[in-house]
Formats: C-alpha cells, structure tokens, sequence
C-alpha cells in the first residue's frame, strides 16, 4: 500500500511541469504545494528506508564520499546524455532546417562509422 502512495507521488511530481509550473511560475500554492509534498514524501522514504530490516535502497550509503559522488555524477551525467539525445534532433531540423529523416539519417551513419570494426593495421 505504501510503495502505490510513493509511486502516485512519484507521478504528480514528475508532472509538475506539465500541471502548470511554466504558467503559474515557482510562488504558485499548486506548485509551492507539489513541491512540500515531494519534500514530505522524501523525508517519508528515507524514514521508512532507515526503519526496516531489509530496505530497497541502504541510505547508509551516502555517508561514504565516494557512493555519494559517484551517484552525484552518475545523475548529472544521465540528465546531460539525455538532453543530448533530445536537443541534437531539434537542433537539426530547427536551427539546420533538416527534415527528421535526413538528420537521423546523418547521425545514424556517424554511430555506425564510430561503432564498427576499424579496417587497417592496430598499432
């Protein structure tokens, strides 16, 4: 029961953006209210996490440097990587004027070209 009212959370906080965030703006109580519940919810899990014998995630964890900032990395590292994958195809067709299967196209041969066996003597 509980895991389904994390995940509910889980899910309206994540559609902060697409309830209202850009039209309202941050002081709204819509998004001043998502943003208490998501602090709640957080302070709730790790509660939680700390409380029980067998914890899906050990928030002991983060007391080592290392894990903390290997995760820290890691986040910043996907979120980078992602708003890659999303903003090189705008670019393309956007600023570049490309239709989306030319550009596609275009950077599907430069994977394959970096990706495949490299013909020639390795030194």
């Amino acid at each position: 029961m509980l895991g389904c009212f994390h995940h509910r959370g889980s899910a309206v906080r994540a559609a902060a953006g697409d309830l209202g965030g850009p039209v309202l703006g941050l002081g709204s109580y819509r998004i001043l209210g998502l943003l208490t519940y998501s602090a709640l919810s957080l302070a709730l899990f790790v509660v939680i996490e700390l409380a029980v014998a067998d914890p899906l995630l050990d928030i002991r964890l983060f007391r080592y440097w290392a894990f903390t900032n290997s995760m820290l990395l890691i986040s910043v590292l996907s979120v980078v990587l992602l708003g890659v994958v999303f903003y090189i195809p705008q670019f393309l067709q956007v600023a570049q004027g490309w239709r989306g299967h030319a550009g596609g196209m275009r950077r599907i041969r430069r994977v394959w070209r970096r990706s495949g066996p490299r013909p020639g003597p390795r030194w």
